[in-house]
């Protein structure tokens, strides 16, 4: 069922859809499943299957594994091969600590840590003061920096299979901060133009693996928990809006598609501090009428290919 499924269906998926797919067939679904009559995958047993998930992985992972299960039935479903696809409900996740920013002391002890490590500098900076996404940060060539106009031109993200297209499917020049230009210079050397600001072997970027494992090592030498890149986005969001960034210029940097999903990256690290300053402002005085709004300008460029 699954091959047809493939073939009919998952082949006109985005790749990085494709590749989770097939992933979650081959390491985890196929084993069990593979082999089994449709009509046998009943509610007990994916129950009883989902308990041994968790006995290896997180609630997030158990309940990707199955929607995919229940994705697979409900082709079946749709093939009449099944009657219906059994209703089980998803594990409860615990708050997920990498969607919470980073302290002040915590940015400061991982930079401190990092002085010196030009990979563990760079990663730091890319994420906390650019907001760029893992698999963006390890696509990334010398030839992408413009240091002369103050940006890093976003074009591609690093996957197993190759480069693909960025999460929003276009090429974006992001604004750099001084201090991330500054390290950038003093990295860049006599690099060539064509090699990746990550490097790994044979000419290639840094594996998604050997990423992962340096920054652990380097938020270890921190004593910082290290969460995942994407704790650097929320963090970077977070202090853009504690210096008065509007929404729209959040989710401009942010490069996110809808402005919902921007909202769920604004934290408040202080809240006692926000209160205070929140009934400060009922003492300011009335402010100037507000101009007419225009159309929102861009802070990010589109880079033509």
């Amino acid at each position: 069922m699954f091959v047809q499924m493939e073939d009919r269906v998952i082949r006109h998926q985005e790749p990085t859809t494709q590749e989770s797919w097939k992933s979650i067939w081959h390491c985890h679904l196929m084993p069990k499943f593979g082999e089994m009559p449709i009509h046998l995958i009943t509610k007990p047993r994916i129950l009883d299957y989902r308990e041994e998930l968790q006995k290896r992985h997180a609630p997030s992972t158990c309940n990707h594994i199955i929607a995919k299960l229940q994705g697979v039935l409900s082709y079946a479903v749709e093939k009449e091969k099944l009657a219906a696809v059994p209703k089980i409900g998803r594990l409860k996740i615990p708050s997920a600590a990498e969607k919470d920013p980073y302290t002040d002391e915590e940015m400061g002890l991982l930079l401190a840590a990092a002085e010196g490590d030009e990979v563990g500098i760079l990663v730091l900076l890319l994420s906390l003061d650019a907001g760029l996404r893992r698999n963006e940060m390890l696509a990334l060539r010398w030839c992408d920096l413009d240091l002369k106009n103050n940006e890093i031109h976003v074009k591609h993200s690093a996957h197993r299979r190759g480069l693909k297209c960025t999460k929003g499917k276009k090429s974006v020049a992001v604004p750099m901060r001084a201090r991330l230009k500054a390290e950038l210079a003093k990295a860049r050397k006599d690099r060539k133009l064509t090699d990746h600001i990550f490097q790994g072997e044979r000419n290639a970027w840094m594996s998604e693996s050997a990423f992962r494992n340096y920054m652990r090592a380097l938020a270890a030498k921190a004593g910082v928990e290290w969460r995942g890149f994407h704790k650097g986005k929320h963090t970077f969001i977070t202090l853009l809006l504690e210096k008065g960034a509007t929404l729209n210029e959040l989710q401009l940097l942010a490069r996110h598609k809808h402005a919902s999903t921007t909202e769920g990256y604004m934290h408040v690290r202080n809240a006692a501090k926000a209160m205070r300053a929140g009934i400060a402002r009922l003492d300011d005085p009335e402010p100037d009428p507000a101009p007419v709004p225009g159309p929102v300008k861009s802070v990010l460029r589109i880079v033509k290919s």
